[in-house]
């Protein structure tokens, strides 16, 4: 009994440890929140991305032969990018951010992470589109994460800047067409 008391202590320690700043604001060596950048990640994201969205299997039919079926790759997301790495969904978008005085904090890989940005919104209108992704999710994500929203629907119904005399002319050649499309 007590040495797990004192092996949850030390754990409380370490944790203590791994979440200390140092003088200057940041966070210290060792620490949870303090995530290097590496110039590796730029080309690491783009490859991360360019993965296909579907790959071929082959499976067995109940007959005892096989068919080959195409299922879903995994969807790549900024998220599972960063537990690829090891790091936080924080990092990446600070790694990708903007500084105080108006620079890219990494300029290549603020470039590669709009590249990729780019392409998952195109990944996402293919896949709905294509019946790969469901169209509602799809909405969904492209909407809050995208900023996509719904077009509204449009009247054409235009009558400003139209006199009587061309409106007579508009509604006689409507009811012609009509007439027209009734005798063929």
């Amino acid at each position: 009994m007590e040495n797990e008391m004192s092996q949850q202590i030390e754990e409380k320690k370490k944790k203590a440890a791994r979440q200390r700043r140092n003088p200057d604001g940041t966070f210290a060596k060792g620490n949870d929140f303090s995530e290097k950048y590496k110039e590796e990640y730029a080309d690491l994201l783009i490859a991360f991305y360019s993965k296909p969205l579907t790959r071929q299997e082959e499976r067995s039919t109940s007959r005892g032969g096989t068919v080959t079926v195409t299922v879903p790759n995994e969807f790549p997301t900024v998220g599972l990018f960063a537990r690829e790495i090891g790091v936080s969904v924080s990092a990446i978008k600070a790694w990708a951010g903007i500084t105080e005085d108006g620079r890219y904090r990494h300029d290549r890989f603020a470039s590669a992470y709009a590249r990729v940005k780019g392409w998952a919104e195109g990944m996402i209108e293919s896949g709905a589109l294509t019946g790969l992704l469901d169209a509602n999710m799809a909405k969904f994500v492209l909407s809050n994460d995208y900023g996509k929203r719904e077009m509204p629907l449009v009247e054409n119904n235009i009558t400003s800047g139209i006199d009587e005399a061309d409106l007579e002319l508009i509604r006689r050649v409507e009811a012609r067409l009509r007439n027209e499309r009734k005798n063929e």
